[in-house]
């Protein structure tokens, strides 16, 4: 039983409500970032949730002072008020984002509870970044395969006619790969220097 009060605690606390903020404020994927969006919302979601305990706190804190309310002789910073006031804050925020669409797969519930936030359209700033990190990982492999071709064509002269033939293969198979990076380059170059980044890959 100690074992499921601490993971309901430490749910109820670094999680539920700043997720259900996050949600709230952010209803569409792909705001925080193109591909890592789920670990953006996670770390936000705790950061978030400390804040919210924090001033939930202050606020029932507070509440125990104006009314004179002290069940116990400790106020309201007990368990059970602590429980019922996060809760709240997160179901009014769930609300928020269920009517943003922030929450689609309650539509699987009822056709009713379907809402679907407009999809996002990154901003051309960060097209351009996918599309420089995409230029380098692609630079960093062509200088790999230009290696590698090399590699292959002194083995090439070196080798018995069956290995030549091998390394003839694989020497062809890397110049093709080759090729079909160097047109992408030249595509992603000219969009970056466009801003047109139509058919760069979310």
């Amino acid at each position: 039983m100690d074992i499921l009060r601490l993971i309901y605690a430490v749910i109820l606390i670094f999680l539920v409500p700043g997720y259900t903020l996050v949600q709230a404020m952010f209803p569409r994927k792909g705001e925080f970032d193109l591909e890592f969006d789920w670990l953006y919302r996670l770390a936000f979601s705790m950061a978030l949730s400390i804040g919210i305990v924090i001033f939930n706190g202050f606020f029932l804190n507070e509440l125990s002072r104006t009314f004179g309310f002290y069940p116990n002789g400790v106020g309201m910073m007990q368990e059970p008020y602590i429980s019922i006031s996060l809760w709240s804050i997160s179901g009014i925020l769930f609300v928020i984002g269920w009517y943003r669409g922030a929450y689609p797969l309650l539509g699987i519930i009822h056709p009713a509870l379907y809402r679907e936030a407009p999809p996002y359209t990154p901003s051309v700033e960060k097209m351009k970044n996918k599309a420089l990190k995409e230029l380098e990982e692609l630079a960093a492999e062509r200088a790999k395969i230009k290696r590698l071709i090399k590699e292959y064509r002194i083995k090439e002269r070196s080798s018995s006619r069956s290995m030549r033939k091998y390394y003839q293969t694989k020497k062809e198979e890397a110049t093709h790969r080759l090729e079909e990076i160097d047109l992408r380059m030249k595509e992603l170059e000219e969009k970056v220097e466009s801003g047109d980044f139509d058919g760069v890959q979310e």
